[in-house]
């Protein structure tokens, strides 16, 4: 409604149509983002599941996810070797697809592993995840010029698998705020620049000082919580009221057609009364 809140976000049709269809487009500043910019993981995302559900044709649970992977890593190094210049090339020959392929691997070896594990095994897993989380966070500031592979692939697919081997021997997370916000993860990934944008324009006109401006982060960051889980819990409910009358709907229309074969085979009935009532009469009589 307001694109010009988001600084370099403009209102444009042709754009509007491009994110919504999931079409990557190049914008005046050279970056490749919808008009929501953070949009643009979904832009990869609906690339990936096309490739998953092609990948589901292929006979045998293995074949599909490892020629996703096979197909992610040649476009990598299609990138790396050719250097596509079109919008198109550029975008999905990103070394960031293969992000997704450690996503497949992920997904086919943690449930291969033991029910069971020592302390140690344990500790040692959490230890991953904590040296991910490092590294995701330092690796970027080190190398800044770095493809985000090595500096953000990598790290989280420490932290990925790691979590899921931890849930898989018993490590899981049970702090109701904490799935909480799991929960509403991606709401608030897709609704967090509407309140720092916000909580930016009103830092301009305050001028806060050290202090305040340390105030206006915590509240942003929890501002930044609120929306995002609000929003996903009001989806959410739209989404149950739907369901809810669909299946209200779906009943209705199954006592309706039970109330025609019934009805049907009641004029069936009266039909052949009114056709043979002699002989009918003459059974009712026998009887």
């Amino acid at each position: 409604m307001f694109p010009t809140l988001l600084q370099t976000t403009r209102a444009d049709w042709g754009e509007l149509a491009k994110s919504l269809a999931f079409i990557p487009f190049e914008k005046d500043h050279g970056l490749m983002m919808p008009v929501l910019f953070v949009g643009w993981t979904l832009n990869y995302e609906m690339f990936f599941y096309l490739l998953f559900a092609l990948g589901l044709a292929l006979p045998g649970k293995k074949a599909g996810p490892l020629a996703v992977i096979c197909c992610l890593v040649f476009l990598a190094v299609v990138g790396l070797v050719e250097h596509p210049q079109s919008v198109f090339g550029r975008f999905y020959t990103n070394t960031i697809v293969l992000d997704f392929a450690l996503g497949v691997m992920v997904g086919l070896t943690h449930t291969h592993l033991p029910l069971q594990a020592t302390a140690s095994g344990k500790v040692a897993v959490a230890s991953l995840v904590v040296a991910g989380t490092i590294l995701v966070l330092v690796l970027p500031l080190i190398f800044p010029g770095v493809s985000t592979f090595p500096v953000g692939g990598l790290p989280a697919c420490l932290i990925v698998g790691g979590a899921l081997i931890l849930e898989r021997w018993g490590w899981v997370v049970k702090a109701g705020w904490c799935l909480v916000i799991g929960n509403a993860s991606y709401s608030i990934y897709l609704t967090h620049p509407l309140v720092t944008e916000a909580a930016q324009k009103i830092a301009a006109k305050l001028q806060p000082g050290a202090f305040e401006s340390s105030l206006l982060i915590a509240g942003t960051a929890v501002a930044v919580c609120v929306v995002g889980t609000l929003v996903h819990r009001t989806l959410g409910l739209a989404e149950k009221l739907t369901n809810q009358a669909r299946a209200k709907n779906a009943g209705i229309e199954s006592r309706m057609r039970w109330a025609r074969r019934v009805h049907g085979k009641l004029s069936w009935a009266g039909d052949r009364h009114r056709r043979y009532p002699d002989a009918l009469a003459a059974r009712s009589g026998a009887s």
